[in-house]
Order: C-alpha cells, then sequence, then structure tokens
C-alpha cells in the first residue's frame, strides 16, 4: 500500500458560507493582505520575520495547510501580490468546477490567450509590409 495521498485524500479549504471556492479563496488572501497592512503587523515583519510568520501561520493555518504555495507568494510579494490575476484564475476556476459552464480545456485555452495577448503578442513585431521581409539582394 502506498504511502502518498491520493487526490481523494489532500486536504481542500473549507468554503465559507454562501461562497463558492474561489470566493473564498479571495476572501482569504483579502483578510491576509489586510492584516499584513496593519502598521504594527508591518512592524512586527521588519522586527521579527520568525514572529510574524507564525502570526500569519496561525491566522491563516486553513490557506497554509490546504495551498501552501498560494499563501507563500502572497506573503512573499507583499504588497505587490497580483490579487487582480488571482481573482481572475479563481472566477475561472469557479467555472469549471462549480458552474460547469467551462471545461478544463476551454479554461486553460482562455488563460493560455489571455497570457499571450498580454505577454507575447506585444513583444512580436509584425512588418508593416510583408514583402519587405524577403532577401533585397537578389
Amino acid at each position: 500500500m502506498s504511502s502518498t495521498p491520493s487526490n481523494s485524500d489532500e486536504k481542500k479549504l473549507k468554503r465559507l458560507s454562501g461562497k463558492t471556492y474561489g470566493e473564498t479563496v479571495v476572501h482569504i488572501i483579502k483578510s491576509m493582505i489586510k492584516t499584513m497592512n496593519y502598521q504594527e503587523v508591518i512592524e512586527m515583519r521588519r522586527n521579527s520575520k520568525m514572529t510574524f510568520l507564525n502570526m500569519m501561520y496561525h491566522r491563516y493555518r486553513d490557506l497554509r495547510d490546504t495551498s501552501p504555495t498560494l499563501f507563500e507568494k502572497v506573503i512573499e510579494d507583499h504588497p505587490h501580490f497580483d490579487l487582480k490575476r488571482l481573482i481572475t484564475m479563481m472566477g475561472i476556476s469557479d467555472r469549471v468546477t462549480d458552474t460547469c459552464d467551462m471545461t478544463y480545456e476551454d479554461a486553460s485555452k482562455h488563460i493560455g490567450q489571455r497570457y499571450y495577448d498580454e505577454y507575447i503578442k506585444p513583444n512580436i513585431q509584425s512588418p508593416a509590409n510583408p514583402d519587405d521581409n524577403r532577401d533585397k539582394t537578389k
């Protein structure tokens, strides 16, 4: 028998009443950001990172236990964490898992196209005239 947990054994964040999974994640992240913006917490982080981390680990234990990478990312990137991107991703996740109005494949294509348009497309130079690409030494 394998000691590695199966997908069904993985911890899942408990949803807040009346909220989807994505809305629950966003709610908790917003709370984390609000907490980290308090002056006393800013000073705690500056003076004793271990005390700060212990407080955050305790206060947001459920998120840390179920989504440790996301939890760490919010802390590491603060105050520059991209909340707008998280809200978009969680909305798409909810469309796949909760409302089932989007397939996983469609969600993947949607996100891929969005990131292509945002990061790749602006860096691709399209010639004004396709004939300009021909070898003019002939």
